[in-house]
Order: C-alpha cells, then structure tokens, then sequence
C-alpha cells in the first residue's frame, strides 16, 4: 500500500533467465544518456509533442536489475516491490526467441509460490492452429488458474506480423469472452514491422464490434497513437489502456489527462525492467486525480480484470506465501 492507496503494477516482468534480453535492452539502452535521448527525440517525432521527458525511473537501474543469481534476484525484486508500496504485480507470458520467453506453466508456479501477491498471463503461440491455440488458452485459464492471455500479432512468425482483427483469431476472443478474461495485447512503436502494425486502432474497434463481451488490454498502451487510442476507448468500455512506461515518455500527458474522464479504463503499470517500479509510481501519485480515480487506476481496475476478491489485502512482505 501507498499513501493510502493499494496498488496492483499490471505490467512487471522479474528478474529471470527468461527475460534476460528485456534487461539486456535496458542495460544498452535505456540507461545510456545519448541513446536515451536519441530515443526520446524519435518518440517527440513520432508523437508531435514538445512536453519533457518526465520519466526517470527509465534512467535507473536497481540492484535486481543487476543481479546475476536468480534466486538472489528475485529476492531483491520483491523487495523493491515493498519498498515502493506496490501490493501485487501481474507478468504477462511470452514466447519469443528475441524478446523473452516464458511458459504458463512457470508463470503458474510464480502464482502458487506467491499467492496474491504475483498474477500471470498466458502466453499465446499464434503460430499454432487457431482450434490448438484457443484450447491450449482455456486450460491455462481453467486449469492453471492464469488470469488472462497476452497475445502478440505484430511479432508473429508463422503467417507473417498481422492486426489483431484476422478472423483465424476469432476463436481465441470467443472462448476468452466466454471464461470473461482479459487478452493484453503487445503494442508499441517496438510491435512489428511498422508503427501501425500494432497501434492502428481500427482493428481493435472490429474486433470489439465483433466481441461485444471481449475485454482488450493494450500493453503499453498502443504508443505512439494515444489520440486515436483515447478517441477509441470513448467508443469502447471494453477496451482497456495500460500505457505503463510511455505515461511520461513525450506524447504521454494525453494518456494522464484521459484518466479521470475514463476512469474505468486505465490501469497502472511500471513495465519494469524498462523503469524502476518506485519513480513511476511516485509520479503517478502527484498527479490530479481525484480519489476515486487514482484507486481505480492503482489497483480497482486491475482487480476487477483479474477477478481478485474485494477488499483482499495480499499478504506480505518479501513475496513470502
């Protein structure tokens, strides 16, 4: 908890052999001034915006960003997570042979090994066939007890990078429709082959005329689109907005503006490695917010997705079960 308020870091991967090369990108990249700012002045291009980069937390690395055991890693992860106030985190799965991989089977251990405080979402191999891969989600869901899937058509290596709209897809959003939960989708100028590749949002607006009942996450956001992405979520309450590391990047301002007027839509989250998880959380909470939608953005949103009990304080500290 802070200043009040619990928080629940939607978008968090640890500190694994897994997602070793998301750590590699902040160690070459992120934390290197001049690449940094080269990066923000492509982002201040892509996005017309003249707002500072605010982000600091994006400079930082943290002792579990540099720990070399995994164990002893994990360990400094969680207790970063207590020293910033963050109650719970969820760690979207990947199956990737460049960006991270992780199965749900692992992600399932994570939960059993740190119950309410660590939550997983299913990896999707879209390069299975659309009747395997709608099957292989709901036992995850059923049977492992993952909260949702997060899908990746941008990177998709069988059939080519590809909108979420394809109709081989249909399948995976009718049964998830059905279990009610959520499908985070990889977006960000980084998704694919182009900028739209990912971050167009009239895909996504088929898809939610098509799926009434469906609940999309977009997983930083759909960066660097946030006007056409605001316009859509105003059309659409089942589309959901998690722009984590990008709320401060340039162009970001427009996602916090947006917060208080849909506050049902918007979720926190960190997107560590890429960020420290205290200076983005600090900086979310000076923001002018209103009291109920700060708590819907720092944790009632994310609960509700994940079907977490009401009022559920999850255990602590140091992720000890």
């Amino acid at each position: 908890m802070r200043d009040g308020y619990r928080v629940l870091d939607f978008r968090n991967r640890p500190p694994l052999p897994a997602f070793e090369p998301l750590f590699r990108i902040k160690r070459e990249l992120l934390r290197h001034p001049v690449k940094r700012i080269a990066l923000e002045c492509r982002f201040r291009w892509l996005t017309k915006s003249i707002r500072p980069f605010a982000n600091q937390g994006a400079a930082t690395v943290t002792p579990s960003m540099r720990a070399q055991d995994p164990a002893r890693g994990l360990q400094l992860w969680f207790d970063e997570v207590d020293a910033a106030g963050i109650d719970a985190v969820v760690c979207n799965g990947r199956l990737s042979d460049d960006r991270g991989s992780i199965d749900a089977a692992s992600l399932r251990q994570l939960q059993l090994d740190h119950p309410g405080r660590f939550f997983g979402l299913a990896p999707v191999d879209l390069d299975d066939e659309p009747a395997r891969i709608a099957a292989a989600c709901e036992r995850a869901v059923r049977e492992f007890d993952l909260r949702g899937i997060n899908i990746e058509p941008a990177i998709r290596r069988r059939g080519g990078p590809t909108h979420v709209d394809v109709p081989e897809f249909y399948p995976l959003y009718e049964a998830m429709s059905d279990l009610d939960v959520p499908v985070m989708v990889y977006t960000s100028p980084f998704a694919g082959p182009t900028i739209d590749t990912a971050n167009d949002m009239r895909p996504y607006a088929r898809v939610l005329d098509r799926f009434p009942r469906l609940k999309l996450i977009l997983g930083h956001g759909g960066y660097p689109r946030v006007r056409q992405v605001i316009e859509t979520a105003r059309r659409y309450p089942g589309l959901h907005v998690c722009q984590d590391i990008y709320s401060f990047w340039p162009g970001g301002g427009r996602y916090l503006r947006s917060i208080e007027l849909l506050q049902d839509q918007f979720i926190f989250g960190t997107s560590y490695p890429f960020s420290s998880m205290e200076e983005p959380l600090a900086a979310t909470l000076r923001l002018p917010l209103s009291r109920a939608a700060m708590d819907k953005y720092l944790w009632t949103n994310g609960a509700r997705l994940l079907k977490l009990p009401s009022g559920r304080q999850p255990p602590r500290p140091g992720g000890a079960s």
